[in-house]
């Protein structure tokens, strides 16, 4: 006879992951077209582009200035 066993139910395994290795693989590998698509998707990330442009310090804060205007990136043109 076969026996089934009911296993727990196990976290999402972005959740696992120590948030400072999370958040180099996001700042290091998505572009900004990214980033403001997974602000979207959940309440928590909806600083996403903002925090990862903070901690980039000014050159991040110029190339999201220059995405947002020129349409790189995966952001729509804005003129």
């Amino acid at each position: 006879s076969t026996k089934c066993t009911i296993s727990p139910v196990q976290e999402p395994s972005l959740q696992t992951l120590p948030p400072e290795l999370l958040h180099r693989c996001l700042t290091r590998y998505s572009d900004w077209g990214d980033l403001a698509k997974l602000a979207c998707v959940q309440p928590s990330w909806k600083n996403l582009v903002r925090d990862a442009a903070e901690s980039g310090g000014r050159d991040a804060m110029w190339e999201l200035s220059m995405c947002l205007l020129h349409g790189h990136d995966g952001k729509e043109d804005s003129e």
